[in-house]
């Protein structure tokens, strides 16, 4: 998949020169905008700091507001202003292209991506105050998640051709967001890797470069949690089975799919069998997902 691929969007776009720095300099995007909001040098700024400001900036990208960001991170609207002020002031071609290309969309009518698609937005001159509002927030957010699928779209279609110009009988299976699930035999691990990389890598001319993360296991959710270095996972003594952090809920009680693993089931399939009891109970099971069967 690719790492922070809508912030690399934005920074193209944007052309701002901070952004692209970071980037191009393998920095810690978080941690390098949140020295910049907050004045500190990178490695003094906190987990908690980190956090405020990752969701600022992809919130940005889908116009959120202060009183939303306020929402989110559980602060004041003061709070929450001062830090996208802090973020815009250091950040200005963020600033400006957030203002110009909601401003050019209403003169248009509509938006493009990288890879000249375009979204026709009508509602952008509505009297409705709800839709205008609506529709300025797609165009703020058409533009950067229009490219990332411009941008895995050709991903796919190159690694397709890479795997058949190798003769490799690993297979593209499936195409989710920015990730793109493969088979493949034991044998062409190292050369899938490669190409993925390779043609993954090169889909796009960006001001940026594209970071591509590879991860392997032999189910999609253990191959997504080692290419993105996750840790600290929850482990079913009995099964062996995994499920991530939240799993947990917020007092640190199971969710439903963490209490299916303890009792031997998987997340986001049918209860363990011994719960079963023929497919009426099944049936039941599915219609009633939260209601417990007693023996």
């Amino acid at each position: 998949d690719y790492s922070q691929i809508e912030m690399r969007i934005m920074a193209h776009l944007s052309e701002d020169e901070g952004l692209i720095q970071a980037f191009r300099e393998g920095e810690d995007l978080h941690s390098f905008v949140g020295s910049q909001v907050f004045g500190v040098d990178p490695d003094d700024v906190t987990a908690e700091q980190r956090a405020k400001v990752k969701a600022m900036s992809y919130g940005l990208a889908y116009g959120l507001s202060s009183f939303g960001l306020s929402k989110q991170l559980k602060i004041s609207v003061d709070e929450a202003r001062g830090l996208m002020k802090g973020y815009f002031d250091r950040f200005g071609g963020v600033r400006d292209y957030l203002r110009d290309v909601v401003a050019q969309a209403r003169q248009d009518g509509y938006t493009s991506t990288i890879e000249g698609r375009r979204r026709y937005l009508p509602d952008l001159s509505s009297d409705n105050r709800q839709l205008r509002d609506m529709a300025e927030r797609a165009a703020l957010n058409a533009p950067i998640q229009g490219s990332a699928a411009d941008i895995i779209k050709r991903a796919m279609l190159d690694v397709q051709a890479g795997l058949e110009e190798h003769g490799l009988a690993s297979r593209l299976l499936l195409q989710v967001h920015d990730e793109l699930i493969l088979e493949v035999p034991a044998a062409e691990l190292e050369q899938a890797t490669a190409l993925l990389k390779e043609r993954m890598g090169r889909a796009a001319e960006l001001s940026v470069p594209l970071d591509v993360h590879v991860g392997r296991g032999r189910s999609w959710h253990d191959a997504a949690l080692r290419g993105r270095g996750r840790t600290g996972l929850l482990r079913d003594g009995a099964h062996g089975r995994r499920a991530p952090p939240a799993a947990r809920g917020p007092r640190g009680r199971r969710t439903a799919p963490a209490r299916r693993l303890r009792a031997g089931g998987r997340p986001g399939g049918p209860p363990p069998r011994r719960h079963l009891r023929g497919l009426r109970a099944a049936a039941d099971h599915v219609a009633r997902p939260h209601r417990r069967r007693v023996a």
